[in-house]
């Protein structure tokens, strides 16, 4: 399939809604009524719904293209198992309180649209070792002193290289020099490696081999409660996904190419 639009107008629609141009493609004549503008937009993750949505609500026309036969993108809640939502993606409201006390906009989203959310309570955890086995409470309170004593082990050789004005490094090499240092059994450095991936590889989408010792946890932590969805983050997208009429699914975009008509994309 292939769709043509021009610059011009695309730029002046979209100027009314307060968006920039990016990974659009650009539409038509300035002497045609914004309205009349056409938007592609590639991609419908919760990026790509949320600008096609705010483009309609201005009164663009706005057709988004999907590779896959879904939408939400790293959204996915999938109820393969019997009908029960499960998040294979995001999953949580990390703060139900934005900047300055502000509601964070998914958290408002989901109270505004009836979307049940619950608190998670890292206070009340089950932590399982290898094989399955659950770990007892005494067990589960050394390995949590354990991981603090590596991330305190951490943040001193980070003070040490800065006062010393030493260069950064990956957040791997930190981790091996402690494990070195600690010198842990076998068992217990693998409980510890895969604590790290848990707790920092996850949260930061990396692993410590492409993550900065010295900023790899520089973001702002969010304020409030963190919450989970019981019936799936998707509830989201649905929502979002409802003022935006025009989604091709199973439709992957091989090209855009651009001339002074406008873009085409393939």
């Amino acid at each position: 399939m292939t769709s043509q639009v021009s610059r011009r107008r695309f730029l002046t629609s979209l100027a009314a809604a307060g968006l920039t141009p990016t990974l659009m493609a650009r539409c038509a004549a300035a002497s045609e009524p914004p309205r009349t503008a056409r938007v592609i937009v590639i991609g419908a993750g919760i990026a790509g719904l949320a600008a096609a949505a705010t483009l309609e609500r201005a009164g663009v026309s706005v057709r988004v293209l999907e590779a896959r036969g879904r939408l939400g993108g790293r959204v996915w809640t999938s109820r393969a198992l019997g009908g029960i939502p499960l998040d294979l993606g995001a999953s949580w409201i990390h703060g139900d309180r934005g900047p300055a006390g502000a509601g964070s906009p998914i958290y408002e989203m989901a109270k505004a649209n009836g979307i049940d959310t619950t608190p998670f309570d890292y206070e009340d955890l089950a932590l399982y070792g290898a094989a399955q086995r659950l770990y007892s409470d005494a067990e589960a309170s050394a390995y949590g002193a354990a991981m603090e004593d590596v991330a305190e082990r951490l943040e001193a050789m980070v003070e040490a290289r800065q006062e010393a004005g030493e260069p950064d490094i990956p957040l791997s090499q930190a981790i091996r020099a402690v494990l070195d240092e600690l010198a842990p059994t076998a068992a217990t450095e693998r409980e510890l490696l895969n604590a790290v991936n848990q707790t920092i590889e996850h949260e930061f989408a990396n692993t410590t081999t492409k993550l900065s010792l010295y900023h790899f946890d520089a973001a702002d932590a969010p304020e409030g409660v963190d919450r989970l969805f019981p019936g799936g983050y998707g509830q989201i997208i649905d929502v979002i996904a409802r003022d935006v009429p025009d989604v091709r699914l199973n439709t992957p975009v091989t090209r855009v190419s651009v001339d002074a008509a406008g873009a085409t994309v393939r």
